[in-house]
């Protein structure tokens, strides 16, 4: 099992090239916006590491999800959908807790540059309707992440970011092209 060190990412997280390429990228979707700034310590354990403001006080968050390898270049599945954030308490895992603050999930990978970005709510619709398919014939994983008093698992399933976009453009009613 695979140990993660949650403080290495967030720093890789907050590293200025990549809060640029994060703004520029939710600058031009949501033109309207009034500000895109970093959300709060305890909003980020919400699911929400940025807070995007709109006129008549509306606010969206996003929860930014960095990867160093993009496996799609390498023709592999390259987004890892978090199931179980802790399998030993049986805590969902983000991409099925609706206590989750988060509005999108936008997908970072270092070594392209590649930005994807999911609208929440359709995310985890999609990801309860198939999961269970995904867990028979896609790879999954879990980890161990060390903390303070012991450490926890947590476990993901691995999907294609086209299956994905495809899955949830259904599920919206959108049709998009082969």
């Amino acid at each position: 099992m695979k140990s993660f060190d949650f403080d290495e990412q967030f720093a890789a997280a907050d590293a200025e090239s990549v809060r640029r390429r994060v703004d520029e990228f939710l600058g031009e979707r949501f033109p309207d916006a009034l500000s895109i700034r970093r959300a709060g310590d305890v909003n980020d354990k919400m699911g929400a590491d940025f807070a995007i403001e709109f006129p008549h006080g509306q606010f969206r968050f996003v929860d930014v999800k960095m990867r160093r390898i993009d496996f799609k270049a390498r023709r592999m599945d390259d987004i890892a959908l978090e199931v179980w954030s802790n399998v030993e308490r049986r805590k969902p895992g983000w991409a099925l807790d609706d206590s989750k603050l988060t509005d999108y999930y936008l997908f970072v990978w270092n070594d392209t540059g590649r930005i994807v970005m999911f609208d929440a709510r359709a995310l985890r619709a999609v990801t309860r309707v198939h999961l269970s398919r995904w867990q028979a014939s896609s790879k999954s994983a879990k980890q161990r992440t060390p903390t303070k008093s012991g450490s926890y698992s947590s476990s993901v399933v691995f999907v294609s970011s086209d299956e994905l976009a495809r899955l949830i453009g259904r599920w919206q009613g959108i049709q998009l092209a082969a």
